[in-house]
């Protein structure tokens, strides 16, 4: 079954589109089509996350010249086949499309589905003014939340599996252990304030850039360091949340972690890194990757939100999708704030 919207929906829209390292253009595209299984979401709200930065600088093989980026998104049906996601209906989306089929998607484990297909990679995202998505990826909101809120779904959804993976491997309580987060971008930050919110008490923070360490500081009322001239001290911390992955923030958790402690490890800035084996094996350290999320952290992270896990979202910068070449170049050049949404 097809139903349209008023009619309001233009039959080309703008989209933000990668062409080259470092080149962002704004183009005119055709509208998404409606097809079976699927809907048309009008964006309201959509993120630039790290990965994609990663894309930018052409660090990324899967994001080929022509892609529309974007899969933090936030937007309201225009049109639909489905009864249960009627027009003007309020949702995010899961950045993966799972085949719902196999082993992993149906004991619930569909973050670790081998035939996923990441939105924003393997088919048009969100940075445009509208959206075709798979009604299997569409996680419900509560319709009187902001979209810049909405958008921060997907954003929530990593550090907090990230943590979860890591809690049974902990030997105390989360909330007795002393943490370290590396690193104060959008999923250090929000690492930040969801062990806070977990009644986390001793808690530090790693980042180099002024700006952001000054907002971690704020509103997770933490301790700061700045990892260049001051490091944490070594052998200190039960439990490490790496949200940078290189090969020096990994170095740092190993030195930093307590012996018998957890790192999570969810930055992916380095395709390969060295480890000091001796470390990790004598003094019983675990690692453990935790960056995509299955479905049902998605579902966690609109409750947590929803229950008031930011006090306010003065830490978001809001841009309009015209100013998206401007954006990724400040975002590159080490722009302060934790977090960009685009809103078109």
């Amino acid at each position: 079954m097809r139903r349209a919207g008023d009619g309001g929906v233009a039959s080309r829209v703008r989209a933000l589109v990668y062409r080259s390292a470092r080149q962002m253009v704004l183009e005119e595209r055709p509208t998404p089509a409606l097809v079976p299984g699927e809907v048309v979401l009008k964006v309201d709200a959509v993120g630039v996350c790290g990965s994609e930065l990663h894309g930018y600088f052409g660090h990324d093989k899967t994001r080929s010249p022509g892609m529309i980026f974007g899969h933090e998104i936030a937007g309201r049906i225009v049109e639909t086949t489905s009864e249960r996601y009627p027009i003007g209906t309020l949702v995010t989306c899961n950045s993966a499309v799972h085949c719902g089929r196999c082993e992993f998607c149906l004991d619930g484990r569909d973050n670790h589905c081998l035939e996923r297909k990441s939105i924003g990679k393997w088919r048009p995202g969100g940075h445009s003014e509208y959206v075709s998505l798979p009604i299997g990826a569409l996680i419900d909101v509560p319709q009187t939340l902001d979209p810049v809120a909405v958008a921060l779904v997907e954003p929530v959804a990593t550090p907090l599996h990230g943590i979860h993976v890591a809690l049974p491997m902990l030997a105390r309580p989360l909330a007795q252990a002393r943490c370290l987060v590396i690193g104060g971008g959008a999923i250090g930050f929000i690492a930040a304030m969801i062990l806070r919110r977990y009644g986390v008490t001793e808690l530090t923070v790693i980042e180099p850039n002024a700006g952001r360490r000054a907002l971690v500081a704020r509103y997770a009322r933490c301790a700061t360091l700045d990892g260049r001239d001051a490091m944490p001290a070594h052998d200190a911390f039960e439990f490490v949340f790496d949200a940078v992955g290189s090969e020096t923030s990994l170095a740092t958790a190993l030195g930093a972690v307590r012996r018998g402690g957890v790192i999570a490890e969810v930055g992916l800035q380095d395709q390969s890194v060295t480890l000091d084996i001796q470390r990790l094996v004598r003094a019983g350290i675990a690692i453990v990757g935790g960056a995509n999320y299955p479905t049902i952290e998605l579902v966690t992270a609109v409750r947590l939100i929803a229950s008031g896990l930011f006090p306010d979202l003065d830490w978001v910068e809001r841009r309009p999708l015209a100013d998206g070449p401007q954006v990724f170049e400040a975002l590159a050049s080490g722009h302060p704030y934790p977090k960009v949404v685009l809103q078109p």
